[in-house]
């Protein structure tokens, strides 16, 4: 039997990674540790197969459940949180470079006591053009002008499930 070069290097790449899985020069995605080896398989699958991590990983107390794709998030969300400090601290960063953008944005934002002196005065424009609405063209143009900001308007648009019936519609 002759094998087409793809299907052959497509093959001999597959026995490759297996190979080097088995020897231990390469890690694969799964984590032996997560397994919990009490648990008979047979018996208690999802605690055979998840125990482990679930002993190393308890729920915290500000969530309500807690899973791999939570602790990813969370710590994707420490890591960003390290990075923004590191750069709101570095002085010597250069002027008009991304770091010294994304920190000198940061500090603003954490800025407790500059936003709480400030109080609804950023809002003042908006809340001006707000009182301006007299009749349906003045709202008109108000609504545009806020969608052009960011703000969203009375109405949006979208697809979501039906949550009474996935099936509907189907």
């Amino acid at each position: 039997m002759k094998l087409k070069p793809s299907i052959t290097f497509a093959f001999s790449l597959l026995l490759a990674v297996a190979v080097i899985g088995q020897n231990g020069n390469s890690r694969s995605g799964f984590e032996r540790s997560n397994l919990d080896e009490t648990c008979l398989p047979c018996q208690d699958f999802y605690g055979y197969a998840n125990g482990g991590w679930l002993r190393k990983n308890p729920i915290p107390a500000a969530f309500s459940s807690w899973g791999v794709a939570h602790k990813l998030n969370e710590d994707n969300r420490e890591a960003l949180h390290v990075m923004l400090e590191a750069a709101a601290a570095n002085k010597k960063a250069p002027a008009g470079s991304n770091e010294k953008k994304v920190g000198d944005l940061y500090a603003s934002c954490m800025d407790e006591q500059a936003i709480e002196a400030l109080g609804t005065k950023p809002l003042a424009p908006y809340l001006a053009a707000i009182r301006k609405i007299k009749d349906v063209r003045s709202l008109q143009a108000a609504l545009t002008q806020m969608e052009k900001i960011g703000f969203g308007g009375i109405f949006g648009a979208g697809g979501m499930d039906e949550r009474r019936n996935a099936q509907a519609g189907a």
